[in-house]
């Protein structure tokens, strides 16, 4: 009774796979690149860096420039001021007074330093928006494809979650004649229950790819994809190395590092008294023996003291 309602409730699931989410936005390759660079929050945060490297350089900047301050004063009396029996004032009634003074820095190496530090604080942050920019389009580009590789594993897994359930079925009709056996049944029966678990886990991962799409992309639901995208031959190998060379920005900053990071040959050892000295070791293995019969002879090291010609003649003469 117990295996007839198994039967029962495995046949009676729909052959095709609960499928994902119909009511998802479709979004093309190019779109999702196009929204990710647009709405990305590390995007933003890139762009932000270089407004802020910009207005620091114009704070630093603007110590060197040539600065004017100017000032004025406008006094109104009731009257003319005279002396007695005189007519002409010697104070107006409207007065104005104006003063400018104009700030030439001519020599301020600190302030030039600030200048061009800033400057570099901007490059820097150029390149680093670059760097971000091409991280959130190959993120965007990876979750694309991630979302048409699990549509067509999803593909696979129904499959043979379908052909599972049509063995399952002829099994059964087999022990139900007398032909076949319980045994049988029993491991059609796991092996339909275990492609419908792995047709699940599929389907879980497909909403979970959809739904990085979206966080990539800024979007507050997740994304599907419209279809699959066709890409160009790809380039040759030198093709490669040269874009690589001239367009990525980690690259280019790490070809003046690479040659001030090559090992340089270390000057040789000196004795005592600034005599050169010079050692010799050599370690030797016996070759064409067994393994338990292999041994390693080392030889103690050999040094000796060049001195100079002085010395030897004089050890000469004596």
């Amino acid at each position: 009774m117990h295996s007839a309602l198994v039967a029962l409730v495995i046949l009676a699931q729909p052959s095709g796979a609960p499928g994902p989410a119909q009511g998802l936005p479709r979004i093309t390759l190019e779109e999702a690149v196009r929204r990710s660079l647009a709405k990305n929050v590390a995007t933003l945060v890139s762009v932000s860096e270089i407004r802020r490297a910009e207005g620091l350089l114009s704070e630093a900047r603007s110590g060197s420039l040539p600065t004017l301050v100017g000032n004025g004063t406008y006094t109104r009396l009731d009257a003319d001021r005279t002396f007695p029996g005189s007519t002409t004032p010697f104070l107006r009634a409207d007065q104005l007074n104006l003063n400018a003074v104009v700030t030439v820095p001519l020599l301020v190496p600190s302030r030039w330093a600030q200048w061009s530090h800033g400057a570099d604080n901007l490059d820097v942050a150029k390149a680093s928006d670059a760097d971000v920019r091409r991280q959130t389009a190959i993120t965007a580009a990876r979750a694309y494809l991630a979302i048409v590789a699990q549509k067509r594993q999803l593909d696979v897994t129904i499959r043979a979650r379908d052909t599972a359930r049509e063995h399952y079925v002829y099994s059964r009709t087999r022990r139900e004649g007398g032909v076949g056996n319980r045994v049988d049944e029993a491991r059609a029966e796991q092996e339909l229950a275990s492609d419908e678990a792995q047709v699940h886990g599929a389907l879980n991962n497909l909403f979970r790819t959809q739904e990085a799409l979206g966080t990539i992309t800024g979007d507050d639901t997740a994304l599907d994809a419209a279809e699959d995208p066709v890409f160009a031959a790809p380039p040759s190998a030198a093709d490669a190395i040269r874009d690589a060379e001239q367009r990525r920005e980690d690259v280019r900053c790490s070809g003046p590092f690479s040659l001030s990071t090559k090992r340089r040959r270390p000057p040789p050892r000196r004795g005592p008294a600034g005599r050169r000295s010079c050692s010799y070791r050599s370690t030797s293995t016996t070759a064409g023996l067994e393994p338990d019969k292999q041994k390693s002879v080392t030889r103690r090291p050999w040094k000796h003291t060049l001195n100079s010609m002085g010395s030897s003649a004089r050890r000469a003469r004596r």
